[in-house]
């Protein structure tokens, strides 16, 4: 079986948020997978969505 090809995009978040056990602030650019994003603006997290 192929393995799954993970793809990351950066996000800028608007507000504070704990990603892979790091805290960031607001304003900070983080890179995450096209599911984190998908989650993280369904949630208001990050700039440009919704």
């Amino acid at each position: 079986m192929p393995e799954k090809k993970v793809i990351k995009v950066k996000v800028k978040l608007v507000a504070p948020h704990t990603h892979a056990g790091e805290k960031c602030k607001k304003g900070d650019t983080i890179d995450v997978t096209t599911t984190q994003k998908t989650w993280m603006a369904k949630r208001g997290l990050i700039e440009g969505e919704g």
